[in-house]
């Protein structure tokens, strides 16, 4: 019996050993994949600023819309690129915190704000309710900012 068990034990640490190597493979990639997504990304970021900016040319109005619409959808990608990231770090145990005082109210109206745009765009009714007299907290004001956006979302 305790042959038997020596060898499940030494099982389970390969297989442990195996799933850590699987893991940090897993991080590389998606670190990886994250950076080559960015590169080309700079570029058309710059590209859309220029267009904007009217640099190369005069736009007409539908073309000026066209290029808002293709500026809004390449900032969402940076989001999903910057989340992919964050999740990663989180799964690896990467994830730091970077404590400060901060006024709760203020995070959440911040934060409250930028989802307003979406929800109209989607004729949807938010409202925040935020009880007065909130004290302040010591947080990491961009990590709880992501957590409320992604709950928003």
């Amino acid at each position: 019996m305790e042959k038997r068990v020596e060898e499940r034990t030494a099982e389970l640490q390969d297989a442990l050993k195996r799933l850590a190597e699987l893991n940090q493979l897993k991080s590389n990639i998606i670190a990886n994949v994250s950076h080559e997504f960015r590169t080309p990304l700079t570029h058309i970021k710059g590209y859309l600023d220029l267009l904007i900016a009217e640099t190369l040319g005069p736009l007409t109005i539908d073309q000026s819309n066209a290029v808002v619409i293709m500026q809004k959808s390449s900032e969402r990608l940076e989001e999903l690129i910057d989340q992919l990231l964050q999740f990663s770090a989180a799964s690896q145990g990467e994830f730091t915190l970077h404590l400060t005082s901060l006024d709760a109210t203020l995070l959440l109206n911040n934060t409250f704000s930028r989802t307003l745009p979406k929800a109209k765009e989607h004729n949807i009714t938010l409202q925040l309710n935020i009880p007065s007299g909130l004290p302040m907290v010591k947080a990491d004001s961009e990590k709880i900012a992501w957590v409320v956006l992604q709950l928003l979302r």
